[in-house]
C-alpha cells in the first residue's frame, strides 16, 4: 500500500513530546486516507490540550482538518502562537476561576492548590483516567497529570502535562503556565478534602486542638472546614505557606 506523508513541525514546549533528535526539525508523518490532523499530532506524542493553533500549509485549521499528501504543518503551544481568529485557536482555560483534577500521584501538589484557595479534586486512591475524564467534562475541570497517555482522552478538553516531578516547583510551573497569580485565595479552602473553610471562635472548637494551642491565649483566629470538619489556626505552617506563596 502506498503511503502518503506530510511534514510537521512542533514549535516551543510541544517539542518536550518528541524524541530528542527531532526537537525543531521536520517530523514527517505516514498515513493512508486522510487522517484528522489531531489524530497525527497525539500519534507522533503531543496531547491536544498542549496545542493552542495549527498551521496547514499557512493556514489556520481545527482539529478535524483531514491531512492531505504534502502538507506542511506548523503546530503551536498556548505559551507562543501566531494570532490567528478565535474559531482556530483552541481553549486554553474554561469560563471563570480555573478549577482542577488532579491524578493519584500529585498528593502534594493538591494540597498547594487547595492552600493557595483553588478547587482542586484529588483522591489519594486512584480514580483512574475514565473518572478522571469524566469528571473533567463534566466540571469544566483542567487535568494535570504527569501522564501523556491521560491528556489524549478525547472527553478531556483542559489539561497540562507537568515538567517539574517536584510538588514545590510544579506549583510555580501551574501558576505560572495558567496565570493564577491574581487568583489567590489563600486559606480559604481546606487542604486535607477541597471543602471551603469558615471563621469559628475559639471556644466553639477547643475540645478538638491540641492542649498546647487550646492554652495559648496568642492563639485566637481559627477556620473550620465546612465538610470535614478539620480546624486550623495561624501556626508555623501557616507562616510557613505564606512565605512560599509570597515567594511564588
Amino acid at each position: 500500500m502506498h503511503m502518503e506523508h506530510a511534514n510537521f513541525y512542533f514549535h516551543d514546549v510541544l517539542n518536550d513530546f518528541l524524541p530528542a533528535g527531532l526537537a525543531g526539525k521536520a517530523c514527517p508523518y505516514h498515513f493512508d486516507a486522510h487522517p484528522a490532523i489531531k489524530d497525527a499530532i497525539e500519534a507522533m506524542g503531543v496531547p491536544h490540550t498542549e496545542v493552542a493553533v495549527m498551521l496547514v500549509n499557512g493556514k489556520a485549521v481545527n482539529f478535524s482538518y483531514g491531512l492531505n499528501y504534502g502538507d506542511v504543518v506548523h503546530v503551536y503551544p498556548h505559551a507562543a502562537h501566531p494570532f490567528v481568529a478565535n474559531e482556530y485557536r483552541q481553549d486554553f482555560l474554561p469560563m471563570g476561576c480555573p478549577v482542577f483534577v488532579l491524578d493519584v500521584h500529585l498528593g502534594k501538589l493538591a494540597r498547594y492548590l487547595r492552600t493557595a484557595g483553588f478547587d482542586t479534586l484529588y483522591t489519594p486512591v486512584d480514580m483512574g483516567d475514565a473518572e478522571i475524564a469524566h469528571v473533567a467534562e463534566r466540571d469544566d475541570r483542567i487535568v494535570v497529570t504527569r501522564d501523556v497517555g491521560l491528556l489524549k482522552r478525547s472527553q478531556i478538553r483542559y489539561g497540562y502535562w507537568l515538567r517539574q516531578t517536584q510538588s514545590r516547583q510544579q506549583f510555580r510551573e501551574l501558576v505560572s503556565h495558567y496565570r493564577l497569580k491574581d487568583l489567590f485565595r489563600p486559606f480559604s479552602r481546606c487542604p486535607h478534602c477541597n471543602g471551603k473553610v469558615r471563621q469559628v471562635e475559639k471556644s466553639t472548637v477547643s475540645k478538638r486542638l491540641p492542649g498546647r494551642v487550646a492554652s495559648d491565649p496568642g492563639l485566637q483566629n481559627f477556620v473550620q472546614c465546612c465538610d470535614c470538619g478539620q480546624v486550623y489556626w495561624e501556626g508555623s505552617h501557616y507562616t510557613r505557606m505564606q512565605e512560599f506563596f509570597d515567594s511564588v
